[in-house]
Protein backbone atom coordinates (compact mmCIF):
# COMPACT_ATOMS: atom_id res chain seq x y z
CA UNK A 1 0.00 0.00 0.00
CA UNK A 2 2.90 2.33 0.66
CA UNK A 3 4.01 1.87 -2.97
CA UNK A 4 0.59 2.91 -4.25
CA UNK A 5 0.44 5.83 -1.86
CA UNK A 6 3.93 7.04 -2.76
CA UNK A 7 3.81 6.49 -6.52
CA UNK A 8 0.16 7.08 -7.36
CA UNK A 9 -0.75 9.41 -4.49
CA UNK A 10 -3.64 7.14 -3.49
CA UNK A 11 -5.05 7.12 0.02
CA UNK A 12 -5.65 3.79 1.77
CA UNK A 13 -9.44 3.97 1.11
CA UNK A 14 -8.75 4.75 -2.58
CA UNK A 15 -6.34 1.81 -2.80
CA UNK A 16 -8.87 -0.55 -1.21
CA UNK A 17 -11.53 0.61 -3.69
CA UNK A 18 -9.16 0.19 -6.66
CA UNK A 19 -8.12 -3.32 -5.59
CA UNK A 20 -11.77 -4.21 -5.02
CA UNK A 21 -12.22 -4.04 -8.78
CA UNK A 22 -10.81 -7.57 -8.73
CA UNK A 23 -14.10 -8.72 -7.26
CA UNK A 24 -15.38 -9.05 -10.85
CA UNK A 25 -13.58 -10.41 -13.87
CA UNK A 26 -10.87 -12.94 -14.51
CA UNK A 27 -7.42 -13.15 -16.01
CA UNK A 28 -6.87 -14.97 -19.31
CA UNK A 29 -3.48 -16.50 -20.09
CA UNK A 30 -3.87 -15.73 -23.81
CA UNK A 31 -4.33 -12.00 -23.09
CA UNK A 32 -2.08 -11.29 -20.11
CA UNK A 33 -0.15 -14.42 -19.21
CA UNK A 34 -2.14 -14.75 -15.99
CA UNK A 35 -4.88 -17.36 -15.56
CA UNK A 36 -7.71 -17.53 -13.03
CA UNK A 37 -10.18 -15.53 -10.96
CA UNK A 38 -9.74 -13.39 -7.87
CA UNK A 39 -12.76 -14.94 -6.18
CA UNK A 40 -15.13 -17.82 -6.78
CA UNK A 41 -17.71 -16.01 -8.94
CA UNK A 42 -16.27 -13.54 -11.41
CA UNK A 43 -19.66 -12.07 -12.33
CA UNK A 44 -20.88 -10.60 -9.02
CA UNK A 45 -19.72 -7.95 -6.55
CA UNK A 46 -18.96 -9.24 -3.06
CA UNK A 47 -16.30 -9.16 -0.37
CA UNK A 48 -14.97 -12.52 -1.65
CA UNK A 49 -11.80 -10.94 -3.06
CA UNK A 50 -10.78 -9.59 0.34
CA UNK A 51 -11.81 -12.78 2.19
CA UNK A 52 -9.77 -14.90 -0.25
CA UNK A 53 -6.81 -12.55 -0.09
CA UNK A 54 -6.62 -12.75 3.69
CA UNK A 55 -7.73 -16.34 4.38
CA UNK A 56 -6.34 -18.66 1.70
CA UNK A 57 -2.80 -20.16 1.85
CA UNK A 58 -1.21 -18.41 -1.17
CA UNK A 59 1.83 -19.81 -2.96
CA UNK A 60 4.00 -17.93 -5.47
CA UNK A 61 4.06 -19.41 -9.00
CA UNK A 62 6.28 -18.20 -11.84
CA UNK A 63 5.63 -19.13 -15.46
CA UNK A 64 6.55 -17.69 -18.86
CA UNK A 65 4.44 -15.62 -21.26
CA UNK A 66 5.88 -14.32 -24.54
CA UNK A 67 9.38 -14.93 -23.22
CA UNK A 68 8.85 -12.96 -20.01
CA UNK A 69 8.39 -14.18 -16.44
CA UNK A 70 4.81 -14.03 -15.17
CA UNK A 71 4.48 -14.06 -11.41
CA UNK A 72 1.11 -14.95 -9.90
CA UNK A 73 -0.05 -16.42 -6.61
CA UNK A 74 -2.29 -19.47 -6.37
CA UNK A 75 -3.67 -21.82 -3.75
CA UNK A 76 -1.56 -24.99 -3.50
CA UNK A 77 -3.40 -28.08 -4.71
CA UNK A 78 -4.03 -30.98 -2.40
CA UNK A 79 -3.15 -34.50 -3.53
CA UNK A 80 -6.02 -35.58 -5.75
CA UNK A 81 -6.29 -32.22 -7.55
CA UNK A 82 -8.40 -30.07 -5.24
CA UNK A 83 -7.51 -26.55 -4.27
CA UNK A 84 -5.54 -26.33 -1.04
CA UNK A 85 -7.83 -23.83 0.61
CA UNK A 86 -11.19 -25.46 -0.02
CA UNK A 87 -13.95 -23.48 -1.72
CA UNK A 88 -13.08 -19.91 -2.61
CA UNK A 89 -15.34 -17.33 -0.95
CA UNK A 90 -18.14 -16.25 -3.26
CA UNK A 91 -18.66 -19.73 -4.74
CA UNK A 92 -16.40 -21.82 -6.93
CA UNK A 93 -13.27 -23.70 -6.02
CA UNK A 94 -9.98 -22.31 -4.78
CA UNK A 95 -8.13 -24.28 -7.46
CA UNK A 96 -8.45 -21.47 -10.03
CA UNK A 97 -8.15 -18.55 -7.57
CA UNK A 98 -5.22 -16.22 -8.21
CA UNK A 99 -3.65 -13.09 -6.81
CA UNK A 100 -1.01 -10.85 -8.34
CA UNK A 101 1.95 -9.24 -6.62
CA UNK A 102 -0.08 -6.05 -6.23
CA UNK A 103 -2.77 -8.00 -4.38
CA UNK A 104 -0.25 -9.67 -2.10
CA UNK A 105 1.31 -6.30 -1.32
CA UNK A 106 -2.03 -5.21 0.13
CA UNK A 107 -2.12 -8.39 2.24
CA UNK A 108 1.42 -7.95 3.52
CA UNK A 109 1.08 -4.27 4.43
Amino acid sequence: MTFLAANLQLTIPQTVALMGGHTVGRASRSESGYQGVWKGRADTFSTGYYVSLLSLPWHNDVSSFNGKAVNQWSVPRRPGGGGGGGPAPGGGGAADAIMLNSDMQVRMN
